[in-house]
Parts: structure tokens; sequence; C-alpha cells
């Protein structure tokens, strides 16, 4: 009898042993696999990048900005935030320079608009409609990308570059640095620096005689 006892009681606790490694089974503890753990990281690296904000650092005459909000243009000041979407427009005489972190400054001519496309901290781009703007790129880390009418401008070196928008074409003189200029049809064209201009419109992309605006390069300069 307690031999029979003995063998009931451990068929028992057997019994308990394998109820019990089955609820374990059906509802496991949870725990992060490596592949979840990948997942995370992924979705971390996957954040988009802030954007940078820059500031209006120098004014003269009347220069404009557009307010999304209200629809309408407001007088814009020294020092107030320039980040992704803001458009500027320089009026008679109006000139001005935008500063952003990332070590790119632009300098807007009278009769200029231009929109920050988006800037980041390795990657400037802009989309000028028109006038004339000349882009400082100080950092080998930073892209320019310059957007027009008649196809893109593109700077990977410190250096300097105008961009000259008109009713019917673009030219491009580049200053100590080479630049590629991006056609329509994705036809890509050098532009060697202190050399030839590149003029581009609807239907061609042509070498010019360097084309720069002497009282604009003096103020450059100045």
């Amino acid at each position: 009898a307690h031999m029979k006892k003995r063998l009931a009681w451990n068929l028992l606790i057997l019994f308990g042993m394998a109820v019990g490694l089955g609820s374990c089974k059906e509802n496991p503890p949870p725990q992060q696999t490596k592949a979840a753990v990948k997942t995370e990281v992924k979705k971390e690296e996957a954040e988009p990048e802030p954007p940078v904000v820059g500031r209006i650092t120098f004014i003269e005459k009347n220069v404009f900005r557009y307010l999304s909000d209200a629809k309408d243009w407001a007088l814009a000041m020294v020092d107030i935030p320039v980040s992704d979407g803001d458009v500027l427009y320089s009026d008679t005489q109006g000139r001005s320079e935008l500063t952003f972190p990332n070590d790119t400054t632009v300098r807007l001519n009278d009769k200029t608009k231009v929109q920050v496309d988006s800037v980041k901290g390795n990657l400037t781009s802009l989309f000028v409609n028109s006038g004339i703007a000349r882009i400082q790129n100080r950092s080998a880390d930073t892209t320019v990308k310059v957007d027009t009418p008649y196809g893109q401008v593109l700077s990977r070196q410190p250096g300097a570059f105008d961009v000259y928008v008109g009713d019917s074409s673009v030219a491009v003189t580049a200053f100590k640095q080479p630049l590629q200029f991006v056609a329509g049809n994705g036809t890509t064209y050098d532009i060697k620096p202190d050399a030839d201009s590149l003029l581009a419109d609807d239907k061609a992309v042509v070498p010019t005689a360097r084309f720069m605006s002497a009282s604009w390069d003096s103020w450059n300069n100045e």
C-alpha cells in the first residue's frame, strides 16, 4: 500500500510538471529576439533627419518673405529663421544674405526669387526661380543642389558659384571649384572654375563667355 501511495505521488508530481511545461510553451515569457532588436535599430536609423534652420544675416533695401499661412508677402527682417519651404524675394535694389549652420551661404541680388527646398546637416537644396544668386559651399561634407527652370547645379566641394536665371535661360559661373550641371534630359555637364560659364535653355546647353555682373561681383567682394 505504501509503495502504491508513493508511486501515485510520483505520478502526480510528473503530471504537474508536464502541465506546467505545457502552459509555459503555450504562454512563453516575453523576450526580445535578435531580429526584433535589429528591427528596432533600423527604425531608429530610419527616423528623418531634422531640418537645419538658418538665418537672414544681412538685408539691404527691401526683401520679402512669403507667409504660407497668410498666403501673402511680408517684409523680411535680419536674424529671422529660414528653413525648408521658405520663399524669399528681393525687390528692386534689394539684396540679402542667408547663412546656414552646414557652412552654406546664399546671397540674393535684387529682383531675385528663391525657395529653400531642404537644408540638412550635409545637404542644401534650393530653387532659384529668377534673378541672381551666389551660393558658397564651405564644407567638403556638404552637397549643394540648386534647381532652376532649365536644369540643376551640383556642388560637392568647397567653393562658390553664381546662378543667373533670366526669362528664357540660365547661366552658371563657377569660382575655384568644378561644378556639374544636369539638364532636363538627364545629361551632365562639367563647369570648370574661373573658365567659361555654362548657358542653358529649353533646347540646348552650351559654354559661353564668362557671365558676370560687375556690380554684383563688387558687392559680394565688399
